[in-house]
């Protein structure tokens, strides 16, 4: 543990990368010997077919040979898909290099048809910092702008909207598989996990999820010049409104329905929903802040209107978002009038506004506020990322105008319940950081931001600080996606819900220079007690909070072992899911203690239980299901121990 707080950049290949080749071990244990399969009796034997090198976690992306034990043809995929019979589909000729995490599936065919069981290996390809995924060939920026987010958490999993540039071209919903860290398209058995969502490689993306429900908006950015991409005459493109339904059983979306909803261009449209169901969209076009809304059910909307408040005729390159907090809808907007096209005559805004609307209210009814003014100077920029906690406090990672080396570039402006408004710096104008997002852990009390430096495209970085006090260190931050490979990433998106340990947190950036989508996944509150400040570590809740998030993440099936005679708690015997009471998370009544040094598998998702929580395990016989404390764990030695490194 010690040297994982002394390098806080290398945790992705730390805790997550011993995951990884802990779910591994496992399932190679679990798997009988890669031979073919059926033999038919009377029938020659049907050829072998394997690759080198095998699976592995990989720092330098390999390069793979399929061999077949006979002369046969050997076709492969990388989508996830069966090679046997899926359209996208190759035939193998040469070695095949993987350039971002890939599952890649064969199988050899001999000329009078034998076939060998279909092989599967999985390339993880780690980074820097983070892991470097799937092309994004001939789209532009798809992780989409700073105000929209194309990925969500739900049933378990991270899901986001992503780009897929093989045959058929298109917008897909990808899953994201924590312990091997691939994204995939598809079910095990090859089932798309939802419907096309368009195949125009220029579309943005803006996702919302609502229990079962998935809310998407498409648009278009284009045009010859700014004023092109925000018209509402621009006859390339419009908004399209999708609601994809949830189904458990099969892990799969399916297409309710889906219409246009305004005309035009835009650079963002941002979807919310308020307490009484009903579904919001701002944007700006036609140098003017619009919002639209649902009516009598999803799939009905109002025409684009202006909002009705002061200051909302804006520039070109402004740009707005909206958020649901409280029982109240609010819209960001940026007026940098008069610096761009558009403005009204002798406009000299220059500042971040909000107007907020309550639930049910009429749609005249807003009310604005200046969210960050100073006077004499351009507090103003397009970049705009909102979110609210429970208590119905507003949160945005916005961009200032300044230009002195020392002035904040980047800040958090936090809207309290009783409608004041602070500012944090989070970087200065030396420091270059653009397009930030941020993320909120209420569960550990903790604020993240997110922002590639510089601004033409270089790194991800992150700082966090407690949201009872926040402050964020000078600096850059810690660098979360970064890759020697992909020297221009920008745009880092993730999910429009709050996050803590037990969903992890995913971003999401791309390289418009190679082509790649990269991510990184982490424990919010384990990260933030690796990098916190020597200066704010005497705080008592920061303190506490440290004591129980050393461990990671344990996938089901890993292997852990006691580091410490471990008291144990009583489970549910007949399920790996514990049942623990309130009362169990609150005395803490042990029945009985495991020997320290015991192996024990993972049966199960943590227990929440205080600020240390309890992990349900087994012993590898299968017997004896118990929750023990997460500061008596660790992963156990894996075989084997370190990630298999690339040879050619």
């Amino acid at each position: 543990m010690a040297s994982e707080r002394a390098c806080p950049t290398r945790f992705s290949s730390l805790r997550l990368l011993a995951a990884v080749v802990a779910v591994a071990a496992l399932a190679m244990r679990a798997q009988p010997p890669r031979v073919g399969e059926v033999e038919l009796a009377g029938a020659a034997s049907p050829p072998l077919v394997h690759a080198t090198p095998r699976a592995g976690v990989y720092t330098n992306p390999p390069t793979v040979t399929l061999t077949a034990s006979e002369p046969s043809t050997i076709y492969y995929t990388g989508d996830g898909t069966d090679p046997t019979t899926s359209p996208t589909r190759a035939s193998y000729r040469a070695p095949l290099p993987i350039i971002g995490s890939t599952l890649l599936k064969f199988v050899a065919i001999t000329a009078d048809n034998r076939r060998s069981s279909v092989m599967s290996e999985v390339y993880t390809i780690a980074t820097t910092a983070g892991y470097r995924d799937m092309s994004y060939s001939g789209a532009s920026a798809p992780t989409s702008k700073d105000a929209e987010s194309e990925l969500w958490y739900a049933d378990g999993a991270w899901w986001g909207v992503f780009y897929n540039p093989v045959s058929p071209k298109g917008w897909r919903v990808y899953r994201l598989d924590t312990a091997t860290q691939l994204w995939s398209s598809v079910t095990p058995d090859g089932a798309p996990l939802s419907p096309d969502l368009g195949s125009a490689a220029n579309l943005k993306w803006d996702a919302l999820a609502d229990g079962g429900a998935l809310y998407v908006a498409s648009h278009i950015q284009q045009g010859p010049n700014q004023q092109d991409y925000s018209s509402s005459s621009a006859a390339s493109g419009s908004v399209r409104f999708w609601r994809l339904r949830y189904h458990p059983t099969s892990r799969t979306y399916s297409v309710d329905f889906s219409r246009s909803i305004a005309p035009g261009n835009m650079e963002t449209f941002v979807l919310a929903k308020d307490t009484t169901g009903t579904l919001w969209g701002a944007f700006t076009q036609d140098n003017m802040v619009k919002v639209m809304h649902s009516q009598g059910g999803d799939s009905d909307w109002t025409a684009p209107y202006p909002l009705p408040a002061a200051g909302s005729a804006v520039s070109s390159d402004d740009t707005a978002a909206i958020v649901s907090f409280g029982s109240k809808v609010g819209v960001m907007w940026s007026n940098q009038c008069p610096d761009f096209n558009g403005c009204p005559p002798d406009a000299h805004e220059n500042r971040m506004y909000f107007a907020w609307h309550a639930d049910g209210a009429a749609d005249t009814d807003w009310t604005e506020e200046d969210a960050y003014f100073v006077a004499g100077k351009k507090g103003a920029d397009d970049h705009i990322n909102l979110k609210a906690d429970s208590a119905g406090r507003v949160y945005a990672a916005v961009k200032t105008s300044f230009t002195k080396p020392t002035d904040p570039l980047t800040n958090l402006l936090v809207r309290q319940v009783d409608g004041t408004w602070d500012a944090y710096p989070y970087g200065t104008v030396a420091d270059d950081h653009t397009r930030a997002i941020v993320q909120i852990d209420e569960r550990d009390g903790l604020v993240f931001i997110f922002a590639a430096s510089p601004a033409s495209g270089g790194a991800i970085y992150v700082k966090q600080s407690p949201l009872a006090d926040i402050a964020f260190a000078p600096g850059l931050g810690t660098p979360i996606i970064q890759s020697a490979d992909d020297s221009r990433l920008n745009n880092v998106t993730s999910t429009k819900q709050t996050v803590d340990r037990r969903s992890g947190m995913v971003v999401v950036a791309g390289d418009d220079t190679t082509h790649r989508y990269l991510h990184n996944w982490i424990d919010p509150a384990a990260f933030a007690a690796q990098s916190v400040d020597a200066a704010s570590a005497t705080a008592t809740a920061t303190a506490e909070l440290a004591a129980c998030a050393d461990g990671p993440l344990y996938p089901v099936g890993a292997d852990v072992v006691t580091t410490r005679e471990a008291p144990f708690y009583a489970a549910d015997q007949q399920s790996a899911t514990p049942a623990a009471s309130e009362a169990l998370a609150g005395t803490r009544n042990p029945i009985g203690t495991e020997p320290a040094g015991s192996r024990l598998m993972i049966a199960g998702p943590y227990v929440e239980a205080g600020v240390c929580d309890l992990w349900p395990v087994r012993r590898p016989d299968g017997a004896g299901l118990a929750l023990i404390d997460e500061r008596a764990l660790q992963l156990a030695p894996a075989t084997p121990a370190t990630p298999v490194k690339a040879t050619g």
